[in-house]
């Protein structure tokens, strides 16, 4: 996981679509050699956004949450592929 330094709106290109209003995704790191980009929303949830099938899911409900699903390897992608956060 590489936390980014300095980010800008070039690491918001990929989700920027896929924001809901009011809830700015701040981008944070990428993992997974650039497969995955990390974000936290306004809410304080960690979002994993998968770049290869462009899907933006919760990994926790709280960064501390997310972070520790995915550094201890705990699943934390939903049943069903491609859900977006909100999605009922």
């Amino acid at each position: 996981m590489a936390f980014y330094r300095w980010p800008t709106a070039a690491h918001r290109e990929s989700v920027v679509e896929m924001e809901s209003p009011g809830d700015d995704l701040f981008p944070l790191a990428e993992a997974q050699e650039g497969y995955l980009e990390l974000f936290v929303d306004a809410r304080g949830r960690l979002l994993v956004y998968g770049v290869p099938d462009g899907s933006l899911t919760i990994a926790g409900d709280s960064f501390g949450e997310g972070i520790e699903r995915l550094l201890l390897g705990r699943r934390w992608w939903p049943d069903e592929p491609n859900a977006r956060p909100g999605d009922a």
